[in-house]
């Protein structure tokens, strides 16, 4: 269990019980448009087949995980190469959060087959060009959408380094195009429902939650002008101020999606304030992403370190936070955590050196990987969270490989040259 579990279980509990999706505890239910419906779809599912013990989501995680590495490897074979299938499955089955989240109630092994499973497809696409490739990638991106909605504007980066590499190619626009409508196909039947219930087409609030709750309070303190807590009860204030000013003009109470419209209000209006501090918080919050070390997961499941863990997450919302964070396990002798975070940085190193490398290439998949990496890390924003990274590491990993390589064939060219030089 994380935080975030208890509200996944309760629109289970409400789809099994009350056929609603809705976080209500009692009637009136109110339609729910903060989460998306896949993961407590996923989790109702599997209680109704009786299964009532966590453990058992445990279990299908668990199921999906291996499924999936075993078809990444069979799959990932004739896109990557045997050499980095093989050494890609032995990372995905003993990298720290590949351990962790499959043990926890959260939407990140659900979602990851659906986001990597798509861009494969891709591979697939650019090596027949059949349109059926792109197709299964838009569905399959689109039910991602629906477990996560944080990869809701991929599919137009995606859909923009497949037309740049192929501009003039009629065919590509309309398999493309395709590629667009299978992604709607997907998440058609939850627009519907919003629309239904708001007369809006909506996916989801959490963008509009994080910019409030976390870009405000992160920009406030790099600013010195509150700190994140009194930042996070400031802009809380300010959400509620207008609300209720909104439901006094109107005569009704505020609807869930007209609070995340005063939240995305409210947090524009503190945010432009502060140009220059948010792009250099939102470039920190990219840093900080690439070299989470991703063990903290795995520490919760088994209950290592969880008081030094509650103070890291409190730390790393300033600046310098994961450099303390990482003082304060030193203190607890934990090399374990010290080794993770190394790695991570060298990931990180070989991972963008194999950026620049792809960005030299004209190959469209390695394109449409290498910016599919960047997205998720990126979107964060100032917060950095690492959990962001969880769904593309295997990617980031390959990436980090590519520039491994890259940099071995330079220093073996520099080598060979130097000692003709000498002989």
């Amino acid at each position: 269990m994380t935080f975030d579990s208890p509200p996944y279980l309760n629109l289970a509990d409400n789809l099994i019980n009350n056929q609603v999706f809705s976080s209500s505890k009692q009637p009136p239910f109110s339609a729910h448009v903060w989460r998306t419906p896949g993961y407590p779809l996923f989790l109702a599912f599997i209680s109704l087949l009786g299964m009532k013990s966590l453990y058992w989501v445990v279990f299908w995680q668990e199921l999906v995980y291996g499924i999936f590495a075993y078809t990444f490897y069979r799959y990932g074979k004739p896109i990557f190469g045997d050499r980095i299938a093989k050494i890609a499955l032995i990372f995905l089955l003993i990298e720290p959060s590949g351990l962790a989240f499959p043990k926890l109630i959260m939407t990140e092994t659900l979602f990851m087959p659906f986001l990597l499973g798509g861009i494969l497809a891709i591979g697939y696409y650019l090596r027949q060009l059949h349109w059926r490739y792109l197709f299964i990638a838009g569905l399959l991106m689109g039910i991602g959408a629906l477990v996560r909605p944080a990869i809701l504007y991929l599919p137009i980066v995606v859909a923009g380094v497949l037309l740049a590499f192929d501009f003039f190619n009629q065919q590509r626009w309309l398999h493309v195009g395709i590629f667009f409508c299978a992604f709607i196909l997907a998440l058609s039947p939850w627009l519907i429902r919003n629309y239904s219930h708001y007369q809006q087409i909506y996916i989801s609030g959490q963008s509009s939650y994080g910019l409030a709750y976390f870009h405000v309070p992160l920009v406030l303190e790099a600013e010195k002008v509150m700190p994140f807590d009194a930042g996070w009860k400031y802009v809380g204030e300010k959400i509620r101020r207008k609300s209720e000013q909104l439901a006094q003009s109107q005569g009704v109470p505020v609807s869930p999606l007209q609070v995340h419209e005063i939240e995305k209000q409210v947090a524009l209006e503190e945010l432009v304030k502060y140009p220059s501090t948010y792009a250099k918080r939102w470039l920190i919050g990219m840093l900080k992403g690439m070299s989470s070390p991703l063990i903290i997961e795995l520490y919760e499941v088994y209950k290592i370190h969880q008081d030094e863990r509650l103070h890291l997450l409190e730390e790393i919302t300033n600046a310098g936070g994961i450099v303390s964070g990482i003082g304060h396990y030193l203190l607890h002798q934990d090399k374990l955590y010290l080794f993770d975070f190394i790695f991570s940085l060298f990931l990180a190193v070989f991972a963008l050196l194999g950026a620049l490398n792809i960005t030299f290439r004209r190959d469209c998949f390695l394109w449409i990987m290498m910016l599919t990496t960047f997205y998720f890390i990126s979107i964060p924003g100032p917060s950095g969270h690492g959990r962001f990274r969880v769904p593309v590491e295997l990617f980031w990993f390959i990436q980090a490989y590519i520039g491994f390589i890259w940099v071995n064939k330079i220093l073996g060219i520099w080598l060979n040259r130097k000692n003709r030089i000498v002989g």
